[in-house]
């Protein structure tokens, strides 16, 4: 089952953090080369969020907030699309009517994606 939140940082800070810096020669020890301090993120907190958020939706959806989810505006273009399930398939992540197959086509002709088809040019 898929979750539809997840634990998300929501707070972080800048910490310095004192580190060792050795030096390796091949075929030679480690060596103590100095101590330095080097500046780090702390992460101070998170939260659950939804994993699908607003600025995932397209142009054709609106975001569910309380389902974490983003929904088709275009329930006509579903409809029709079922119509045409002989040769396309309604996509639900993009709410687009596809074809249910895309063909190569010939020197002359192209892909109409409206009719499925290939058409001459």
């Amino acid at each position: 089952m898929l979750r539809v939140v997840a634990a998300r940082l929501s707070a972080d800070r800048d910490a310095d953090d004192s580190v060792t810096v050795l030096e390796y020669k091949t075929g030679t020890k480690l060596k103590f080369k100095n101590r330095d301090v080097t500046l780090v993120e702390e992460h101070v907190s998170c939260q659950c969020q939804c994993r699908v958020r607003e600025e995932h939706c397209n142009h054709l959806q609106r975001y569910n907030a309380p389902n974490c989810r983003c929904e088709c505006t275009n329930p006509d273009d579903r409809t029709r699309c079922l119509q045409e399930s002989d040769i396309k398939q309604w996509n639900p992540d993009t709410c687009l009517c596809e074809c249910n197959e895309v063909k190569e086509c010939t020197t002359g002709t192209y892909f109409d994606r409206n009719y499925c088809r290939c058409l001459k040019v």
